[in-house]
């Protein structure tokens, strides 16, 4: 089972993008994924099987639906004549976001982020600052937004409940030279890119590699084993003294004031994820990263095994009771989600001892493990 851990990985910051890249050093020649409006019957959340394309093989979609928009975590909004169109935005990476793309001529780094437009051309909103490129084929291509929300644009226009194969020419977009050719060579609506090589192989080894350090609290994904709602005691936790939880039992989702639905197989799980702070919720985390002055929200979502946004469970809540024993999350301000680094049995009692009492700044859950030292905790 997964041990929390807080790891060292490079932080990017959550800042706004400027309306229209400048590019001083070189013209780009873009591609149709770059020229390319996206309507309604293009754009689709999926079921996918394999979760991850393969290279040169063939790539499962079913179950189309109406894709999700990652700023509201709602689905995407196409207007009252659904005639609004989505394109995609080459831009300087200034924040250091996961996912860059490699500028083999100039070294820079770019991301890709995802906008939306009304027909007549005036920008709505942007809908993901960041995302990967996934399963490139003469079918369509996946994007998944800011990690989390993987929307699949068909070349074709696609029916709801669909179901759809073809076979991936390029596993995964990780060098500008991959989505930018030349006007002569291109095609309108071909993405494709036929040149592999084991240079790509080893830039792609790299690029996972350079990923092993990124926070496990932001990547963990946490299943039904090992969370819980739990009686504590004392109500809140202090650094260096014991803290016991018992009665363990199943959480509950706030937004439905039930308990977490699973899923038919209890193959959900949950993810942490962390936002600007708007509305000066409680539990706020301190940019001491950046110093920008800004305040951060913790939200907690609940995903699909597949890795479909199911909803979003919590909007903001406070990190207590940090240490090898696990962690609890308070639910806006509300209810107590009790996280632990191991298999428990429902009834049961933990005993453990907190390092942190409450997680007060970004950089405790984006910094170095070892600050937290050790802990000591035991089981009842």
């Amino acid at each position: 089972m997964r041990v929390f851990k807080i790891f060292a990985f490079t932080i990017f910051t959550l800042l706004s993008f400027l309306a229209n890249a400048q590019y001083a050093d070189r013209t780009i020649d873009e591609s149709a994924l770059l020229n390319g409006k996206f309507t309604k019957d293009q754009v689709w959340d999926v079921q996918r099987n394999p979760a991850y394309p393969v290279a040169g093989r063939d790539w499962e979609l079913s179950g189309m639906k109406s894709p999700y928009d990652f700023t509201t975590k709602l689905a995407l909004d196409w207007g009252r004549n659904n005639d609004r169109y989505l394109m995609f935005v080459l831009e300087p990476d200034r924040s250091n976001f996961p996912e860059s793309l490699k500028d083999e001529q100039s070294g820079k780094k770019y991301t890709i982020s995802l906008r939306q437009f009304d027909h007549d051309g005036r920008q709505v909103k942007v809908v993901s600052r960041w995302g990967k490129l996934i399963g490139i084929g003469s079918g369509g291509f996946m994007y998944e937004q800011e990690g989390r929300f993987g929307t699949f644009f068909s070349m074709e226009r696609r029916r709801a409940g669909g179901k759809f194969t073809y076979r991936t020419e390029v596993a995964q977009v990780l060098n500008l030279s991959q989505i930018l050719r030349e006007r002569k060579d291109e095609r309108r609506n071909d993405i494709r890119d036929n040149k592999r090589d084991d240079r790509r192989d080893d830039r792609a080894r790299e690029y996972y590699r350079s990923h092993d350090s990124k926070s496990d609290f932001l990547n963990g994904k946490f299943t039904y084993e090992v969370v819980w709602d739990a009686q504590r005691f004392p109500a809140y936790p202090t650094a260096g003294r014991d803290w016991k939880l018992s009665n363990l039992k199943a959480p509950i989702d706030i937004s439905a004031n039930a308990s977490i639905d699973w899923g038919r197989d209890k193959d959900r799980y949950l993810m942490f994820d962390f936002e600007e702070d708007h509305s000066n919720h409680g539990g706020t985390l301190n940019d001491d990263v950046h110093h920008s002055g800004k305040r951060y929200n913790i939200a907690l979502n609940l995903f699909d095994r597949d890795g479909r946004f199911v909803k979003t469970v919590s909007r903001w809540g406070k990190l207590i009771g940090i240490g090898t024993g696990g962690f609890m999350y308070e639910q806006e301000d509300r209810i107590g989600t009790y996280f632990s680094t191991e298999t428990l049995r429902y009834g049961g009692t933990l005993v453990y001892r907190p390092e942190v009492d409450q997680i007060r700044n970004l950089s405790s859950i984006l910094g170095d493990d070892r600050k937290l030292g050790n802990f000591s905790h035991r089981h009842h």
